[in-house]
């Protein structure tokens, strides 16, 4: 993970029982090297893009917005 250096975005649900918000919570610890958010959504399990979409994809587009224009600058 040390060598990851573009802007990540990673979502978890609170009834993910593959990976709880405890195990995406120490991935994005270990994301040091370039902005990294960590979204946690309520109520939600393994497939959040299938769960609750109306909350997953509003979360997935503003992080793509807020950082694209940095990247395509580069």
């Amino acid at each position: 993970m040390h060598r990851i250096a573009l802007p990540t975005l990673v979502t978890v649900g609170t009834l993910d029982p593959v990976t709880p918000v405890a195990a995406a919570t120490e991935l994005t610890d270990g994301l040091t090297r370039a902005p990294c958010h960590l979204e946690v959504l309520e109520e939600v399990g393994h497939f959040p893009w299938l769960d609750d979409p109306d909350r997953y994809w509003p979360a997935v587009e503003a992080f793509v917005t807020a950082h694209s224009s940095q990247h395509l600058a580069s």
